[in-house]
């Protein structure tokens, strides 16, 4: 047999091995000296509680983590901590070998051939159903470029047909159950321009073409009682338009059940058609205050309302037995009025009364309380009606 060799005598562009070496140790190693080899194939058999790096140099003295392929398939690695086989690309490399970077316990029995194999490594394209994407290589999918849509015969392959400007062709026919048809539609008539493939000529509602807005865009009316299309927007502050939406309520004359708040809820009529409505706001808005002051001094009869709540008051009543003439202050710290009760040396016989329920007094201010200040500790009683309301 003739080998070839280099000048120094080693083997060139034939294989160069080392096989069943036993690597029991931190830094053992299985060495190649290589001459234009271009792949390594490892075994690694009996390996024991190590890890055994796949590592090359150029220069002989520097050396790097090499990718290893296993032969049965799978991602690239630089080690291993398991039997098993792989190859690895050596074109270039003056050195390659197995070492032993981490150590605990065994020995590995290790084997290495380099051949004068290309450099090329297969690439393994698709993926199975169902499991990652995530670093897995995949082929560009191209499809035949044609002016026309080209006609295939059941059951063979052919591939994807593609519009001259990249676009796939589809046929939806397939999916919506009625055929596209292309109709070239003139330029400046308002619509599609040129050779664009629309869905029929005109939308239809039962036998009538319906009709087109300046913008393209199709009216859409709707056939009242009398015949006649109704009319939604009105202009404001206009005429009110022909065949008119009326608006309709919902006609009892018992309370309905409650909804809850936020929701949809029927407008109110009597039986009559006239609208129901509740004086001034919500009940739930309403509140009352009693409070009895028997003490000169600045006293709150209605609290404050809270933030950007306006608590206005609507009635206010004042009883006492007291003959003492005296001086009311009430004031929401804005607007006063003083009210002299009682006004002679006699009990009053009646309340005194200060009704707003047409035209609440409001507060001034936004959360702010209303306050009493006797002239004198004469013992009132005073009940305040107000109602809340937002700016």
């Amino acid at each position: 047999m003739i080998q070839l060799g280099d000048a120094s005598g080693g083997p060139f562009l034939t294989d160069v091995r080392s096989l069943n070496q036993a690597v029991g140790s931190l830094n053992a190693e299985v060495l190649l000296s290589l001459n234009g080899q271009g792949a390594v194939a490892i075994q690694v058999l009996t390996i024991g509680t190590q890890t055994l790096s796949f590592e090359g140099t150029v220069d002989g003295t520097n050396y790097f983590s090499v990718n290893a392929w296993p032969l049965a398939g799978g991602s690239s690695v630089t080690s291993t901590t398991a039997n098993g086989n792989w190859i690895a690309m050596a074109s270039g490399y003056t050195k390659f070998r197995v070492r032993c970077s981490a150590y605990t316990s065994g020995s590995a029995t290790v084997s290495a051939n380099a051949s004068a194999a290309t450099n090329e490594q297969a690439v393994q394209i698709g993926t199975a159903l169902g499991s990652t994407t995530s670093g897995q290589l995949s082929q560009l999918v191209s499809g035949a470029v044609t002016t026309a849509a080209p006609t295939y015969t059941t059951a063979q392959n052919n591939a994807l047909s593609l519009t001259t400007g990249g676009s796939l062709r589809t046929d939806l026919s397939s999916q919506a159950g009625t055929a596209i048809t292309s109709v070239p539609v003139a330029a400046g008539s308002g619509t599609l321009t040129g050779n664009a493939p629309v869905v029929n000529a005109a939308l239809f509602v039962g036998t009538a073409a319906v009709t087109a807005a300046s913008a393209g865009i199709p009216k859409v009316g709707i056939v009242g009682n009398a015949g006649s299309a109704a009319v939604f927007d009105g202009a404001t502050a206009a005429a009110v338009p022909a065949n008119a939406i009326a608006a309709g309520a919902r006609a009892q004359n018992a309370n309905p059940t409650a909804v809850t708040n936020g929701q949809m809820v029927n407008i109110a009529a009597d039986l009559g058609g006239r609208l129901l409505t509740a004086p001034l706001a919500y009940r739930t808005l309403w509140g009352a205050t009693a409070t009895t002051i028997s003490a000169t001094g600045v006293t709150t009869i209605a609290a404050a309302g809270g933030a950007s709540v306006f608590r206005d008051i609507s009635k206010i009543i004042i009883t006492t037995a007291g003959a003492a003439a005296q001086t009311i202050t009430l004031t929401d710290g804005t607007t006063s009025f003083i009210a002299d009760y009682p006004n002679a040396a006699v009990a009053p016989g009646a309340p005194f009364v200060l009704d707003f329920s047409l035209h609440p007094w409001r507060a001034t201010t936004a959360n702010t309380a209303w306050t009493a200040n006797q002239s004198l500790a004469t013992t009132c009683h005073y009940l305040v009606q107000f109602v809340d309301r937002l700016a």
